[in-house]
């Protein structure tokens, strides 16, 4: 194990033994910019080895996936497991209902590509070519995780590999005007209405900065789809694991310098995404839901995955939902 990955289990050690939150971690400048940057990488891989490929069937996705090497996200894994030990599972449903969100509104609404913000190692890409018939191009962003990624769907030997743009560019401190035109360079064209994904990043990106990026994907007529994933409020979260999303992946962001994570209500979340305030007001709400915008939240994430609710009995019991329509 390397040294920020021991330094990282010694931080969440801590952080169970006296009960204090991300707030105060702060890396040390010894670690540089390169041991952040690879980081990125190593949340990416455990995200990869929580999710098991539970949320592609496809065996272009499972090869994919069988050839990934993630072993630099078992520190991540174990230490965020000291925390809550079937944190796992909770990030199983997330994908799963991700996955099928995605592929649901790009089968109704004919949309031909796809924008996949901080795809890290997933196969969401994979699974979309291989279940439309490789005729949807998704464009995939990431930190650290896009050149690896390239030459593992190469090696794969995947036709869906034609269809995948791997485009490096840091979501976290970028400005949206640089990833829209980084996406351009690569294809995707703004006057088409385009699938959106965020999943696993919008906590990592204060919200003014996440607004603007969401604004280069809306259509006048509502014409594109976005599948918007997020970290609900402690408000929302009953007390006894309230402190859970907050410890493990306000660690994670601190790992690459994130001390502070955008969160939202479900009200909140509608709002933001249809473009309101994001304060989550009455008006602001019925507007969204207007559009056709819904949310999904631990309860029917769990019994979509499972067929039961063993875990999350009622959504104050979790934290991540998905907030999904017309954009």
């Amino acid at each position: 194990m390397d040294p920020d990955q021991i330094e990282y289990l010694r931080h969440m050690q801590r952080a169970i033994a006296t009960g204090r939150s991300n707030r105060h971690f702060r890396l040390h400048p010894r670690q540089g910019r390169e041991i952040q940057k690879g980081n990125m990488g190593k949340v990416a891989a455990a995200c990869a080895i929580w999710s098991r490929g539970e949320a592609h069937g496809s065996a272009e996705a499972r090869q994919y996936l069988s050839m990934l090497d993630v072993g630099n996200g078992a520190g991540i894994v174990r230490g965020a497991e000291q925390v809550w030990p079937a944190y796992g599972e909770a990030v199983r449903d997330r994908k799963l209902c991700v996955g099928s969100m995605a592929l649901r509104h790009l089968i109704k609404s004919g949309i031909r590509q796809v924008v996949i913000l901080g795809a890290g190692l997933d196969a969401l890409s994979v699974e979309i070519a291989a279940q439309t018939g490789n005729s949807v191009v998704s464009y995939e962003v990431d930190a650290s995780t896009m050149p690896y990624k390239r030459r593992v769907l190469e090696a794969a030997g995947s036709r869906a590999a034609q269809h995948v743009r791997c485009i490096t560019a840091n979501l976290v401190t970028a400005g949206p005007g640089r990833i829209a035109s980084a996406l351009a360079r690569e294809g995707w064209d703004y006057d088409r209405p385009s699938l959106v994904v965020a999943e696993g990043i919008s906590y990592f990106i204060p919200k003014q900065k996440l607004a603007k990026l969401l604004e280069y994907f809306r259509t006048r007529d509502g014409s594109g789809r976005i599948v918007f994933e997020y970290v609900r409020d402690a408000g929302s979260i009953f007390y006894d694991r309230a402190p859970i999303p907050e410890e493990i992946l306000g660690m994670c962001g601190s790992l690459f310098g994130v001390d502070r994570l955008s969160r939202f209500s479900d009200s909140q979340a509608l709002d933001f995404v249809a473009g309101g305030t994001g304060r989550g007001g009455k008006a602001g709400v019925n507007a969204a839901l207007n559009t056709g915008l819904r949310t999904i939240g631990p309860v029917g994430m769990e019994k979509a995955r499972t067929g039961s609710n063993a875990l999350f009995p009622a959504d104050d019991s979790g934290w991540f939902a998905v907030c999904h329509g017309p954009i």
